[in-house]
């Protein structure tokens, strides 16, 4: 009878252990997996994240700080965002690495002294955050009031990145503006002005003809550089807007595709063609009596620019350097 009692409570406590670490162990789970899984069981799913923004949470190597400044009394209209700003939040910080996503909400009013109020929003103006003004009028109150309803964020010793209440007012694109403002400030990248350097263009980096322009550029400190194509690439990546300037008759297709895809991912194209030629060889008396000739000119990117809804056109307008008539061959 003994034994069937140790027996019997030996069981009992290899059970409760048992129990004890499913637990446990199911307890840890829920924890590793609730930080980068949640359910969201809404019909606008709109506490789904993209796939972009997780993707920029996750690869956080460093701690971004987002601090909102939002005033105890502001336009009953902002409620809904300051409700979706505090869910969206809550949600970056499951899918950033733990300790590299921190925010938090305070009011300008209160994060200073009243006396060194005026100091503080001062501070926050240079930063590129405001103060808003708006109107009320009810039956116990009238007249205006200052208001700040914005958020800074912040990554080590870079640039801080304002959003104003132009970019908080409208909560379906909060997402957006929160991701776009983090990814600008994690990962700051020049973005050059690339003119398209090879045998069918112009150089413009180094010819005369275009050397008030250049100049113009590097007086405004605007960057630019050469960029080539290679591979169907157009490179480097780094090149935001591409200038493109007198490019040849015949442009290979693999320029023209390298082109469209540049644009297709965001790029800017600036193309400088010329629908006619000058013809040099006029007659002479046709030059003396003010009449110049000109003939139109093929260009390469025409079909592609065709392709953007933009047709060259053969002729001239005006040229306000000559003082002669521009006449197509065979028109009197």
């Amino acid at each position: 009878m003994a034994t069937r009692k140790l027996t019997h409570r030996s069981n009992t406590a290899v059970i409760v252990i048992l129990v004890l670490a499913i637990v446990i162990v199911a307890n840890v789970l829920i924890t590793t997996i609730s930080h980068h899984l949640r359910l969201d069981l809404t019909g606008d799913k709109r506490f789904t994240l993209t796939e972009a923004t997780k993707k920029t949470l996750r690869e956080l190597d460093d701690r971004v700080k987002i601090k909102l400044y939002i005033s105890e009394k502001f336009p009953n209209g902002l409620l809904p965002s300051k409700r979706r700003l505090e869910e969206l939040l809550a949600e970056y910080a499951t899918y950033a690495p733990k300790g590299y996503f921190i925010y938090n909400f305070e009011d300008p009013a209160q994060a200073v002294e009243p006396n060194e109020y005026e100091e503080f929003v001062r501070k926050l103006a240079d930063k590129g955050l405001f103060l808003n003004q708006d109107r009320v009028q009810t039956a116990t109150e009238r007249g205006a009031y200052l208001y700040m309803f914005g958020a800074l964020l912040e990554y080590r010793d870079h640039e801080p990145v304002a959003l104003n209440t132009n970019f908080l007012a409208v909560p379906e694109s909060l997402e957006y503006h929160l991701t776009r403002g983090i990814r600008s400030l994690v990962r700051p990248k020049p973005r050059f002005i690339g003119f398209l350097k090879g045998d069918d263009y112009k150089n413009v980096m180094e010819g005369r003809e275009y050397r008030s322009f250049v100049e113009f550029l590097n007086f405004h400190k605007i960057p630019i550089k050469a960029a080539t194509i290679e591979n169907r690439k157009v490179v480097p990546d780094d090149v935001r807007v591409l200038v493109i300037v007198g490019e040849s008759r015949n442009m290979h297709e693999s320029d023209l595709y390298a082109i469209d895809q540049f644009v297709m991912n965001g790029g800017r194209l600036l193309v400088m063609t010329e629908g006619v030629e000058i013809m040099q060889g006029a007659a002479s008396m046709a030059r003396q009596r003010g009449l110049q000739f000109f003939s139109p000119k093929p260009s390469g990117l025409a079909k592609l620019l065709k392709h953007y809804g933009i047709d060259i056109k053969p002729g001239i307008m005006l040229d306000l350097n000559e003082k002669v008539c521009y006449q197509s061959p065979g028109v009197r």
